[in-house]
């Protein structure tokens, strides 16, 4: 479930010390800022950055780094042989280094191309919605969702598709804590070790499910048809399909036209016609998309299966 993790190691470190750093990295470079001197290096896919008062890992998937491939992610006991194994490769030990951002991510196989499960994705509440070429993006401050064809990101990003991945159709979920990662798990300090202890682990996976339960997702309509029509059940059926057509956003700009230009007899019948409308969307005549089911099927499961 973890991707992506940034961290920074609070140490200070000698000019000797950030020399031996830099013999252990890949393309290793020095940097003479008017403020100082940092170095910077890769280890594989990670970006690290070391001066005297520290040390970063960013703009990289542990994941990646650790299973030498860019579908597959961590789950709790791979994370923590992951640290350990860069610990190693960098002879520091991270266990104490905060956790700067973390991506908590899940490919999905599903039935169909994962573009029509992105259009099911409708709006989150205090969230921006981006659509971008094969996915779609929900921001909100340092909180970000994101879903994705993930076998169409690995062509765009020239990385290797695993030959058991190749002509599947992978949708990719991520949530995404960008910084204040700390106030997230409500403490002063949340270091790389605690990630990896049970019962937080265990809540960033209740809190993966939790921002995909928040977003608003295409339904389709169930409305009840008599198996007696008389007109007005045929009438009242065809206002229902209409107004779902319409959508719920057109349906009440139309709405609030009327009502505003005064076309309504009376006060009483505008509020009729606004609860007409609110009944075509309500829970009795809506239901989730076959789509959507299916999705919401293969997240849950997720809960099931912490470790």
């Amino acid at each position: 479930m973890i991707d992506t993790l940034n961290l920074r190691l609070e140490k200070s470190f000698s000019q000797s010390d950030l020399n031996d750093l830099r013999n252990r990295l890949d393309d290793p470079g020095e940097h003479f800022p008017q403020d100082g001197y940092f170095i910077t290096g890769r280890l594989k896919n990670l970006s690290i950055t070391a001066g005297i008062t520290g040390l970063s890992i960013k703009k990289g998937s542990l994941a990646k780094y650790f299973l030498n491939d860019n579908i597959q992610t961590l789950t709790r006991s791979t994370l923590e042989q992951a640290i350990n194994q860069l610990s190693e490769e960098l002879e520091l030990s991270l266990n104490q280094a905060k956790i700067t951002r973390v991506d908590i991510g899940c490919n999905f196989l599903m039935k169909f191309k994962p573009e029509s499960y992105l259009h099911c994705l409708l709006e989150c509440p205090s969230y921006k919605r981006k659509p971008y070429d094969h996915g779609v993006y929900f921001g909100h401050g340092t909180k970000t969702k994101v879903f994705y064809d993930k076998i169409e990101d690995c062509k765009v990003n020239k990385v290797e598709v695993p030959v058991i991945c190749k002509g599947r159709n992978l949708l990719r979920y991520e949530f995404r804590l960008l910084g204040r990662i700390a106030d997230f798990f409500q403490v002063d300090e949340f270091t790389a070790k605690d990630l990896y202890q049970e019962a937080n682990y265990m809540k960033m996976i209740d809190e993966y499910h939790r921002q995909y339960e928040n977003i608003v997702k295409k339904k389709t309509l169930s409305p009840d048809i008599p198996e007696n029509l008389t007109v007005k059940s045929f009438k009242d059926y065809l206002f229902n399909l209409a107004v779902y057509e319409l959508g719920s956003e057109r349906a009440y700009q139309e709405y609030n036209f009327f009502k505003k230009n005064k076309k309504f007899k009376q006060a009483a019948d505008a509020s009729r016609a606004k609860k007409e409308i609110k009944k075509v969307f309500s829970g009795d005549k809506m239901k989730d998309s076959e789509l959507i089911e299916e999705l919401n099927q293969k997240i849950k499961a997720l809960k099931f299966n912490y470790r």
